[in-house]
């Protein structure tokens, strides 16, 4: 920039030598244009702004640098004008790189001596880029909220301060209507002081249930199950609440059957494992003191078939009663058993009850599965099933483990004839029986039941000579 003349002024284009080394280590583009809009000055700072060294810009005017913006406005033309006519401007403007792209300033101008002006020049082409980037996303996120299939509210001060279309659907009420209504409004009577209450607690930044369920009242009389999720979010300078509320009314009436249908499973079992039972102990009781007086050869066949019959009703009601039982209860996936425990107990009921012979053996005396106190069932219909299906005079199992890090496979091999490959799987299934056992088709459902529900599997080989190994691979805890 130039120096005084010689009386100490300075002229219209000049800058005073005291200033010199503000102005050209300013932060900021520094630019003088004369009248006619050429410059006549130019700091460091505009020149990198530019990509042009001095001598070049002090060869051109702002014409040569001006990029016409998005509105189509010359915008550095319209504040030089505004300058000329007012004596200051402060402007957006766009100017043009040397290598083309476009450079965005904050430009402040002032009207100098002798129609000279001087111009700061502010670059924010990063900020803009931000700020166009901010603004596709708001454009995306809003997009997204008002496709969303749940509905999607801020609350401020107590009301809505915006809902998206799937709220109105869920209300029954416009998005006119509701904006700027108390929010807990659109809830059950009942309900309303709870949400005010909790709505509060989270704007005072207390720690309340982000997910609860309410019923929204329609305006048809009915009404809607929602799942509400709420958080707090800082919306136009204010704490606000932003919620999502997701439909449920449909799963909340399954789930209302289910609970029926579940009553109405425990009721069943409750008379099949009280009534039932207690009165098939009645009749094996009686038919002991009769058997004792039968001599004949033929009644007594007839009346072993009694008793036999009687005994499977009675075997009966307990496998109903451990069906019950599963499907009542899920499988607890977080809790832990000792298996050799189970198995010993097991073998122990098996072998005092039927005509099952069990060897058994293992290692160690404590192995931990995941498993709860069902994994018994699992084992007693695998041994039961050993009995029942066997054809030999003398039914034997061998009961062993094979350990690894992470599982511990229980291996239980029979005598009896065998399962053919193609049934290896379908015994699994609800009603599958082998041969012409006497059992009821429901026992290895409720083994491989259980079993998937500890995270587990089961499956069947061939044992040899003859029988076969039913396979119960349990993660070790």
């Amino acid at each position: 920039m130039t120096d005084r003349s010689d009386d100490g002024s300075s002229g219209g284009g000049q800058v005073a030598l005291d200033h010199r080394a503000y102005i050209d280590n300013a932060p900021v583009g520094v630019f003088v244009v004369d009248a006619a809009g050429r410059y006549v000055d130019v700091n460091p700072e505009a020149c990198q702004m530019l990509g042009y060294s001095r001598d070049e810009l002090l060869s051109m005017s702002i014409v040569d640098v001006t990029a016409a913006d998005v509105e189509g406005d010359p915008s550095s033309d319209a504040a030089f004008f505004r300058v000329t006519h007012d004596g200051r401007a402060r402007e957006q403007v766009s100017l043009v790189h040397r290598d083309g792209h476009v450079v965005e300033v904050i430009l402040d101008a002032v009207a100098l001596q002798n129609d000279h002006y001087l111009a700061y020049c502010q670059d924010i082409t990063e900020r803009k880029a931000y700020e166009r980037e901010l603004q596709t996303q708001q454009r995306k996120y809003a997009t997204l909220v008002e496709q969303s299939h749940d509905g999607v509210v801020i609350i401020t001060d107590g009301r809505f301060a915006y809902v998206n279309r799937q709220v109105e659907q869920l209300t029954g009420r416009s998005a006119a209507d509701l904006v700027g209504t108390p929010f807990q409004t659109v809830a059950a009577p009942h309900q309303q002081d709870r949400l005010l209450d909790r709505y509060r607690a989270r704007i005072r930044g207390e720690d309340v249930e982000s997910r609860y369920d309410i019923d929204i009242r329609h305006p048809d009389g009915g009404s809607r199950a929602v799942s509400v999720q709420a958080s707090t979010i800082d919306y136009r300078g204010e704490t606000a609440v932003l919620a999502t509320l997701r439909d449920i009314t449909e799963r909340k009436a399954y789930e209302e059957m289910v609970r029926e249908q579940n009553e109405k499973l425990q009721l069943f079992n409750e008379i099949v494992r009280h009534d039932i039972r207690n009165d098939m102990n009645v009749v094996l009781g009686y038919a002991e003191l009769v058997g004792e007086t039968i001599t004949d050869p033929d009644a007594r066949a007839k009346f072993e078939t009694l008793v036999e019959r009687s005994e499977h009703v009675v075997e009966l009601t307990e496998i109903i009663r451990d069906l019950t039982d599963v499907m009542l209860n899920e499988p607890d996936q977080e809790a832990q058993v000792n298996l050799v425990t189970v198995l010993e107990d097991v073998i122990t009921d098996v072998t005092t009850s039927t005509a099952l012979a069990v060897e058994s053996s293992w290692a160690e005396t404590r192995v931990m599965v995941t498993a709860d106190d069902s994994l018994g069932i699992v084992f007693t219909n695998i041994l039961t099933n050993a009995v029942n299906h066997n054809d030999t005079d003398q039914p034997r199992a061998v009961v062993s483990l094979q350990q690894s890090a992470e599982a511990v496979t229980v291996r239980i091999a029979d005598n009896g004839p065998g399962i053919a490959d193609d049934k290896k799987e379908r015994v699994f299934g609800r009603g599958e029986k082998g041969l012409d056992s006497p059992g009821t088709g429901i026992g290895l459902y409720l083994v491989e039941r259980l079993v998937d529900g500890y995270g587990g599997e089961v499956w069947i080989e061939d044992n040899e000579p003859t029988g076969s190994v039913l396979n119960v691979r349990l993660a070790t805890a």
